[in-house]
């Protein structure tokens, strides 16, 4: 059974300063035990051989060093065990949850540079770090292609998924960063790990088949969840879901709400593209929300090559109007709350962004 990214986050926190302890322990442990046992073996040496008479020497001091030693050892392993934690939950504190947000092609980034954030959460202002432009932050990429049978209807799927690659290829190489693929029918088929080169997705996905049911909402979780496997970026990063899928859903055990939180718990925006069947109208609107709520967007182009590359053009375009910013609240329940965004001398500069945020946790 996977962990929620919640539970995730709590065993990290409560784990890591006990696993440092030990590994502290251990060390310390191993290095006293050996230096005891080399001093014992010395003195009982010196007790049973018959060397040619010499001064008298005391045999026991050398244990009695060594056990001293190992006292010495055992203290400041146990000093460690009550400095680790709070070593690790200052190094916590540090950490930003990086919040992509969009603004109006009409708004340049040098007319937001000069106004001030507001930045507020269930109506009360927390601290953020500086806005940082998207076109200089790396991003991490999720592609995620349905590969249910309904997909045997679509005649553009195969040309869509090429175009996908080809785009975040082109993505990569501007911005920096990488990317892993999912496929999925009424299960996971195949979940790469990060990687910058995309001929490693190519390789994936000529792996797949169309087949089966369709899962979109577990595989939304499972996807967005391999953001927190991997671990908190070094830097701010960007992270990007593409969803390719007509949104029909008829094998998931997650619910729509399981979905959304999942994305909101990763931070993540989803972007999603429909392909033509005749399930992409019952399933169409799964699509629109999803990408609502994460302050993506959803296109539905159809089997039309041009309409294809336009939704592509439209993210770029959409990532160029974008920047992120890290928040550091003080709030750490790990539970959903409200985020308000928005410039205060520019009221009119409509803000698109992932409105329910989840904070850390610390115990």
């Amino acid at each position: 059974m996977v962990a929620t990214p919640e539970e995730t986050i709590r065993s990290n926190t409560n784990l890591q300063p006990a696993l440092l302890a030990l590994g502290v322990l251990s060390a310390l442990h191993s290095s006293a035990t050996g230096q005891y046992r080399r001093a014992r073996r010395l003195s009982l040496n010196r007790k049973h051989s018959r060397p040619t008479p010499a001064p008298r020497v005391n045999s026991t001091v050398p244990i009695r060093f060594a056990s001293e030693r190992v006292a010495a050892m055992w203290k400041l392993a146990i000093i460690l065990c009550f400095i680790a934690p709070c070593v690790l939950r200052a190094q916590e504190k540090g950490f930003q949850t990086p919040v992509l947000v969009s603004f109006p092609e009409g708004t340049t980034v040098t007319d937001l540079a000069s106004q001030e954030l507001l930045t507020e959460l269930d109506g009360h202002e927390v601290d953020h770090g500086t806005p940082v432009s998207l076109p200089t932050v790396p991003l991490r990429v999720g592609l995620v292609f349905d590969e249910s049978g309904s997909a045997r209807r679509s005649a553009s799927l195969s040309m869509l998924h090429l175009s996908v690659l080809d785009w975040v290829a082109a993505s990569l190489a501007q911005h920096g960063g990488d990317a892993f693929l999912v496929g999925f029918n009424d299960q996971i088929i195949i979940s790469t790990e990060t990687t910058t080169d995309i001929s490693e997705l190519r390789r994936a996905l000529s792996q797949l088949r169309p087949i089966g049911g369709s899962a979109i909402r577990d595989a939304i979780v499972h996807s967005t969840q391999k953001f927190y496997s991997l671990g908190m970026e070094s830097k701010l990063t960007a992270r990007i879901l593409v969803l390719v899928s007509d949104g029909f859903d008829n094998a998931s055990h997650a619910k729509d709400r399981d979905a959304l939180q999942s994305a909101q718990r990763s931070g993540v925006r989803i972007y999603a593209i429909g392909f033509s069947s005749p399930e992409v109208e019952a399933g169409g609107n799964v699509l629109v929300q999803l990408c609502q709520h994460t302050g993506g967007m959803s296109f539905f182009p159809g089997n039309n090559e041009s309409e294809i590359g336009r939704a592509l053009t439209t993210i770029d375009r959409d990532l160029a109007h974008s920047f992120l910013v890290g928040l550091s609240p003080l709030i750490r329940d790990a539970k959903l709350h409200h985020l308000s965004l928005k410039f205060p001398k520019m009221p009119n500069t409509a803000l698109r962004y992932m409105s329910g945020f989840y904070s850390l946790y610390t115990r």
